[in-house]
């Protein structure tokens, strides 16, 4: 045959100048350049660094983040994490807990500390093929040496507190009648006062910060009323000077000189509240790297793998291929009725029948095969573990098509939100144009299999469309 390979004899339609279909796939694979390109932006903009590894622990490739966070170089890609990780991080812990993760298929959360000091908190997830087999790990990597530091600053704090407290008393006030007639030398510095003559027969509603006047007032009437002490309780109080102070106090009654009073015994948590909101920021910074990687790998709307996920699948389907002798397919579909229901009723409807496509091609296949999400309307089906007679395959390939097609052609209900209005309901009828390519031995590059489904699929859209063309590979 030559290199216009041409389909099986269900249909002999004949083949056009392939001109067009080359532009076509130069122009997909521009797109998915561009898509790796943005989501490999994703990535550096959220400030996260990535190493993927396969599961010999060899380096696939890292983000530029990660180059520069722990100082790799080109060069390290195809290399073992262990070659590496020794000089910079000054200990092989990471190596292990990648190679547990590998081991165990169980995701791991470590700090690691770089032999320059620096600290990353390193989420080491497993990805893995749909017969769940591990296809290696990635490894995400986030700047927390400045957590480290406030921790570290935290802890100083908390030690030069309970010395404080060891040799001094908290900061204490004495309260009657609504001023203050004692104040320790804690007090006395927290408050910003000179001398206690500065505090003592002052109003202390001056030293409460405004805002949260009634929650003071409602803790009194609790001790007044009810003889209750305050449990501890989180506000503001204000500084001579009128800068704020963020305390923890509690309070009970007392005697004092003889007389009722009230024993105020408060601290500045003004450290504490930065290091826990350096925690939620670092939790959410965190999360949304977890998003940024469900989105380097699966289509936003569909939640189906994406271009970058088949080409890996691809790729290790045709290696076990021919490790096994056993046929694959690829099918690829393009929607035959979708322009004219975006037309009609808005991108919202597309998006809907998109999303139920998807769900119906998971339902007509193993869950060994993968239904990926090409662009636009269009969807590629990949068969793995077929037989290794091919006419056979061809067979277990066409029942399938013929499965998706029925599938593909019920009526969609599709329910469109407007807001201020009732739901509108659609009904819409849709096709698929199906080609299909079988593969085996890895005689062929993913690109030229994706091609050959391509062809098929072109061809049996310009037959009429609703109809399966398979590519003959011979």
């Amino acid at each position: 045959m030559t290199a216009r390979q041409r389909v099986t004899k269900t249909e002999s339609p004949s083949l056009e100048p392939t001109d067009n279909l080359a532009q076509a796939l130069q122009t997909r694979m521009a797109d998915l350049s561009r898509l790796n390109n943005d989501l490999n932006h994703l990535l550096e903009d959220a400030g996260i660094g990535a190493i993927f590894v396969d599961p010999h622990m060899r380096i696939l490739r890292f983000t530029a983040t990660a180059s520069q966070l722990i100082n790799l170089i080109p060069s390290d890609v195809g290399r073992t994490l262990d070659d590496i990780v020794t000089n910079l991080m000054g200990s092989d812990h990471l190596v292990v807990d990648v190679q547990a993760v590998l081991d165990t298929q169980t995701p791991r959360n470590v700090q690691v500390q770089t032999a320059a000091g620096l600290w990353f908190e390193a989420r080491i997830r497993p990805y893995r093929t749909l017969e769940k087999v591990i296809e290696g790990a990635v490894i995400t990597f986030v700047d927390i040496t400045e957590l480290k530091r406030m921790e570290q600053a935290l802890r100083k704090g908390e030690e030069h507190y309970r010395a404080m407290v060891e040799w001094s008393p908290e900061a204490i006030n004495v309260v009657r009648d609504g001023l203050f007639v004692y104040v320790n030398p804690a007090a006395i510095q927290m408050y910003g006062a000179s001398t206690a003559q500065d505090l003592l027969g002052t109003p202390t509603r001056d030293r409460v910060h405004p805002d949260d006047y009634q929650v003071a007032l409602g803790r009194l009437k609790l001790l007044t009323h009810q003889h209750v002490s305050a449990p501890l309780v989180e506000m503001r109080f204000l500084k001579l000077d009128g800068t704020v102070i963020e305390v923890q106090a509690q309070a009970k009654e007392i005697d004092y000189d003889g007389a009722p009073a009230i024993h105020v015994a408060w601290r500045d948590i003004a450290e504490r509240k930065r290091a826990q909101t350096a925690l939620r920021d670092s939790e959410a910074r965190m999360q949304m790297a977890d998003q940024v990687l469900h989105l380097a790998f699966y289509d936003a709307l569909t939640n189906l793998p994406n271009r970058r996920v088949l080409n890996d699948r691809l790729n290790q389907t045709m290696i076990t291929s021919k490790r096994n002798g056993c046929y694959g397919a690829l099918m690829f579909l393009d929607l035959d009725n979708f322009k004219s229901l975006n037309d009609t009723h808005g991108h919202e409807a597309g998006d809907l029948l998109l999303i139920e496509v998807a769900q119906r091609l998971k339902n007509c296949v193993r869950e060994m095969d993968t239904v990926a999400r090409f662009g636009g309307d269009e969807f590629v089906v990949m068969l793995s573990k077929l037989s290794a007679d091919k006419t056979d395959s061809i067979s277990q390939a066409k029942s399938v098509a013929e499965k998706i097609s029925v599938a593909l052609s019920d009526p969609y209900q599709l329910s469109i939100k407007q807001v201020g209005k009732v739901d509108t309901a659609v009904e819409h009828r849709c096709t698929a144009s199906i080609g299909v390519a079988l593969f085996i031995n890895n005689e062929a590059s993913h690109v030229d299999i994706l091609k050959w489904a391509d062809t098929a699929m072109y061809l049996a859209k310009k037959a009429g469309r609703n109809l399966i063309r398979f590519h003959d590979g011979d």
